[in-house]
C-alpha cells in the first residue's frame, strides 16, 4: 500500500486482467523476428525506426515501462510479456504494473552492495523503481531531505509529487549521513515521543467513547433520523483516529 501511495501505480490483482490478454506475439514477430531476448537498446532503436503510429505508440509505452518504471541493465532483456499486453491499450492501462515494479524494486534492494576504495565518484545501478525508496528516505530521514531535496507540498497524492530534488548525492555522501551516530539518537528519541503520543491518543479515545455512546443513545430515542447521524459521527471518530496515526507515521517515518 505504501508503494502505491508514493508512486500512484496500480498494484492490484492481475487475475482480473489476464484473461483479456491475447498472447499473439504480433509485435514481437513483426519488429523483433520472434527473438527470445530484446534489450532496451534494441527496443529504443525499433521505436525510432517504426513508421506505423499506432505501433510506435505501443512500443513507446513498453519503453517507458521497461526503462523507467522497471529500470534494468541495458544488456538485460525486457519483459516480452509486455509486448503482448500492450497490443490492447485498454488492457495495458488496466494492468497492475505497480505490483511488478514493486517486486523488481524489492529484489534489487535485497542485493548486497559494497563500496570499495575511496573514489568519490564510485557508483552502482539500482534497478526497478528506486525513486519510491528515495522518497521514503526523504520522508523518514529529514537529514537527507534537508541536504538534497525541497518539500514543495505536503498533501499531494502520489506523495512523490510533493518533492523536488536539488542535487544528486553519491553513495558515499549518503553513507556519511546514515552512519552519523546523531541520526540514530534522533530516531530513538522521536520513536519514544511517538509511542508516548500514541498512548495519549488511546487514552483520550477510551475516555471519549463512553460519553459519545451515551449521547448517541439519548439522541436515538428522539428521532428516526438520529441513527444515521450517529453512524456518521462514529465513522468520523474512527477516521479521525486513523488519520492522526497516519500523520504521525508519515511525519516521523516510524
Amino acid at each position: 500500500m505504501e508503494f502505491v501511495i508514493v508512486t500512484g501505480l496500480n498494484a492490484g490483482n492481475e487475475d482480473g486482467v489476464r484473461p483479456n490478454i491475447q498472447r499473439s506475439k504480433r509485435l514481437l514477430m513483426k519488429y523483433f523476428n520472434g527473438k527470445t531476448t530484446v534489450t532496451p537498446i534494441e527496443l529504443e532503436s525499433t521505436f525510432d525506426a517504426c513508421t506505423m503510429m499506432e505501433d510506435k505508440y505501443k512500443l513507446g509505452l513498453v519503453y517507458i515501462l521497461e526503462t523507467m518504471l522497471r529500470y534494468k541493465h541495458h544488456k538485460t532483456s525486457i519483459d516480452l510479456f509486455c509486448l503482448d499486453v500492450v497490443d490492447n491499450i485498454e488492457v495495458f492501462n488496466a494492468y497492475p504494473w505497480g505490483r511488478r515494479c514493486f517486486i523488481d524494486t524489492l529484489h534489487a534492494f535485497k542485493r548486497i552492495h559494497t563500496i570499495k576504495g575511496s573514489k568519490t565518484n564510485q557508483n552502482y545501478d539500482v534497478y526497478g523503481f528506486p525513486l519510491a525508496v528515495q522518497v521514503w528516505a526523504f520522508e523518514a530521514i529529514p537529514m537527507l531531505a534537508n541536504k538534497w531535496a525541497i518539500r514543495k507540498e505536503w498533501t499531494r497524492i502520489p506523495r512523490m509529487l510533493n518533492w523536488q530534488a536539488t542535487d544528486i548525492p553519491t553513495a558515499k555522501d549518503v553513507a556519511t549521513i546514515l552512519d552519523d551516530p546523531k541520526l540514530m539518537t534522533e530516531i530513538r528519541h522521536l520513536n519514544k515521543k511517538v509511542k508516548q503520543l500514541s498512548k495519549k491518543i488511546d487514552e483520550v479515545t477510551e475516555w471519549v467513547r463512553p460519553l459519545h455512546y451515551t449521547n448517541t443513545m439519548a439522541l436515538e430515542t428522539t428521532s428516526d433520523m438520529v441513527p444515521i447521524e450517529s453512524d456518521r459521527m462514529r465513522d468520523q471518530e474512527v477516521n479521525m483516529e486513523m488519520e492522526t496515526r497516519e500523520i504521525l507515521e508519515f511525519r516521523t517515518g516510524v
